[in-house]
């Protein structure tokens, strides 16, 4: 009988050992597939030269800028700039030159806003800023004061430094637009 019972106990140890192995490596796949899933979610809703946003996102964010601005009687701006003239950049210096600038412009910009605002690169060289609980339209104008004195200073592009010019356009919410789609006419109409 001792026997048995050690026979069985050597197996339920073996056992026990072998599906904890298994529940580990399950374990570690479930993460793997967890991660894999975040990143395929990141890919669909950011840029993948800048790490923004992207327009998909950019619909998201004005939709609840939105919704907060009628709660609270705020005002939401959205604003659309792009870099004047880019084409010569590419032209001149290369694409790899201008997808370093954009990367650039992108940091800068972030860094000169809000931490309230979404940074957006709706493609291209244009780029959209979603501002939300302004407290009136005045705020946008410094929003886009911001956006020009951040690419003020030349941006170095590895192969030469160059000074660039960025046109901003402005729509706010509610007087250029009762939704997403009126700003966004609105604001590329100003640009």
């Amino acid at each position: 009988l001792d026997d048995v019972r050690q026979g069985l106990e050597a197996t339920v140890a073996a056992r026990t050992v072998e599906l904890r192995a298994a529940n580990a490596a399950l374990t570690r796949e479930v993460a793997e597939r967890r991660r894999s899933e975040d990143r395929v979610r990141h890919l669909l809703a950011h840029d993948p030269l800048t790490n923004l946003p992207n327009r998909l996102l950019l619909v998201d964010r004005i939709e609840q800028a939105l919704a907060r601005s009628r709660r609270y009687g705020t005002r939401t701006a959205v604003l659309v700039f792009d870099i004047d003239r880019f084409k010569e950049v590419n032209d001149g210096y290369g694409h790899p030159a201008g997808d370093r600038l954009l990367r650039e412009l992108a940091r800068r910009v972030q860094g000169a806003v809000r931490g309230s605002d979404t940074v957006v690169r709706l493609g291209g060289d244009e780029f959209a800023l979603v501002a939300p609980d302004l407290a009136d339209a005045g705020e946008a104008l410094v929003l886009a004061r911001r956006i020009l004195d951040a690419c003020r200073p030349p941006f170095d592009l590895g192969a030469g430094r160059v000074a660039v010019t960025v046109s901003v356009g402005a729509a706010i919410h509610p007087e250029h637009g009762p939704d997403t789609e009126a700003l966004l006419r609105a604001a590329d109409a100003a640009l």
